[in-house]
């Protein structure tokens, strides 16, 4: 199944022959438009009517357009997830929708810094950084689950980590990042890539992460997990080695805008528990200014999650 949004339309491809509904949920702080520049496609739906509305079957492999739009312009709002059920209310399929806002270049206060950075002089760097995790070993939760739990609430913060070239090669902004990240294959010494979807809750995190696992820490194909969206960004863990210094060299890193986040093993000092951490990012995009923010907040939030949740 695919779903996608940009500029133009809202779709997804169903594989249901039975009858079924869709809700649909807008993102933290948005709405759905009422405005009469929004065609609704195949069933001419308003859009107070939209939420819950039952439709007929489908045929196999057909693609429905829920929302599309005659103007090549960004949506003003956001959907944050499709659900589709069957009459008898069984979920058959969901997904969370990902949003790509382009990015106005005419208009953007930034453009110069892009042009710069980005094809005048191409410029990525690195920045290692030790964080304090004293108050996430004793709390005695899983490290690997919950590091990317924190990086990806800081991520999804800041438009900067995620700001991206899609995969028809527009500048944008994803609504929301999902973490893409290695499990290590003992046997073969080999690793595989998966994704788990973001929650906000960070039960329901770790629970998607666990079944993700589960389901898919066994496969040794690089991508271990099927369908992974565009809306991701890379970690990995090297929890043999402790590290002063990490960089990626990348030859065709120069068009890939997105940060890419290192750990390594974590040791002692003193009575502090450190965890060095490696974050990789494009100079046309996020500069130091807001690599500090970016550690600044996520040490916050390590200190402040485990002192709310005592």
């Amino acid at each position: 199944d695919r779903y996608l949004i940009d500029p133009r339309h809202i779709g997804y491809t169903t594989h249901l022959w039975t009858a079924f509904h869709i809700s649909v949920m807008p993102c933290l702080g948005s709405s759905l438009p009422t405005s009469p520049g929004f065609r609704h496609q195949p069933f001419g739906l308003r859009l107070p009517e939209y939420q819950g509305r039952r439709f007929r079957a489908l045929p196999r492999h057909s693609t429905f357009w829920i929302i599309s739009s005659p103007k090549k312009h960004i949506f003003p709002f956001g959907l944050e997830s499709a659900i589709i059920k069957n009459t008898n209310q069984k979920i058959y399929w969901r997904t969370t929708i990902m949003g790509f806002k382009l990015i106005d270049r005419d208009n953007w206060t930034r453009d110069v810094y892009f042009q710069q950075y980005f094809s005048n002089i191409p410029c990525t760097y690195s920045m290692s950084v030790k964080l304090d995790i004293t108050s996430l070993r004793k709390s005695g939760q899983k490290l690997y689950p919950t590091m990317l739990y924190f990086l990806t609430t800081i991520v999804n913060r800041h438009s900067e980590f995620r700001t991206a070239l899609n995969n028809e090669g527009q500048l944008g902004i994803f609504d929301s990042m999902h973490p893409c990240y290695t499990v290590f294959h003992n046997d073969s010494q080999t690793f595989s890539n998966l994704w788990t979807e973001y929650h906000e809750n960070y039960e329901q995190f770790c629970s998607a992460y666990e079944i993700d696992r589960a389901n898919y820490a066994s496969n040794m194909a690089f991508s271990a997990k099927p369908n992974q969206p565009e809306n991701i960004f890379t970690v990995s863990m090297l929890p043999w080695v402790s590290f002063e210094g990490f960089n990626l060299n990348l030859q065709k890193g120069y068009a890939y805008l997105l940060p890419i986040f290192t750990l390594g093993r974590y040791y002692d000092e003193g009575t502090k528990t450190l965890l060095p951490l490696a974050i990789q990012v494009h100079h046309a995009v996020c500069d130091g200014f807001h690599v500090c923010r970016f550690v600044d907040e996520l040490q916050t939030l390590i200190n402040q999650f485990f002192e709310n949740n005592d």
